[in-house]
């Protein structure tokens, strides 16, 4: 049901926690979820890691290794390997960490709305813990927004955001490669 793209860059000290919080999702890991890790280069013992991880879940986790291109090519080598069988398509950084009913929220959200993207909250963890300054768009609840009519509210951020596959499936959105600097917004 759920495809999850990573782009990794030497990620080893947090890679664990992030799969982590995927493996643990409550709308059950082995089932409805797979993992695409994209490797852009790591130079650390991150590709070991990534390979162990594979082995472990063969059937859920992807690892595709590339070389050293950024963010934005890693993002779109990882859409490449989207299975057939994904109603949604989410994406992550390696640093970053899912809530145990995210993905299930996710989905109760696409089933009562039309819509063909959905976002979550941001919350820090780690040395820096609490929410991100740009959750203020969340303070009305779950809701749909109209971004032509509230054009203060959208997401600058890819980790968390997740769309309908079909979406994808509909055309070019891609990842510009060219752009180095805050590329994901």
């Amino acid at each position: 049901m759920f495809s999850i793209i990573i782009p990794i860059y030497n990620s080893e000290m947090y890679l664990g926690e992030t799969i982590n919080s995927i493996i643990n999702q409550s709308i059950g890991f082995l089932e409805n979820i797979e993992v695409i890790m994209v490797d852009d280069g790591s130079t650390d013992s991150t590709p070991s890691l990534c390979k162990g991880l594979r082995s472990k879940y063969p059937n859920n986790i992807k690892y595709i290794r590339i070389r050293n291109s950024g963010p934005s090519k890693a993002r779109n080598e990882g859409l490449k390997y989207v299975s057939g069988k994904s109603k949604y398509v989410g994406f992550l950084d390696s640093d970053d960490q899912l809530s145990l009913d995210a993905l299930l929220e996710t989905h109760l959200f696409f089933m009562r709305f039309d819509v063909k993207i959905s976002v979550l909250p941001i919350y820090y963890f780690g040395i820096k813990t609490g929410q991100h300054k740009l959750n203020y768009r969340f303070l009305k609840g779950e809701r749909v927004i109209h971004i032509e009519t509230e054009y203060n509210s959208p997401h600058f951020f890819i980790g968390g955001s997740f769309f309908r596959k079909e979406l994808l499936d509909e055309g070019s959105l891609i990842f510009d490669e060219d752009i180095k600097y805050w590329e994901d917004a």
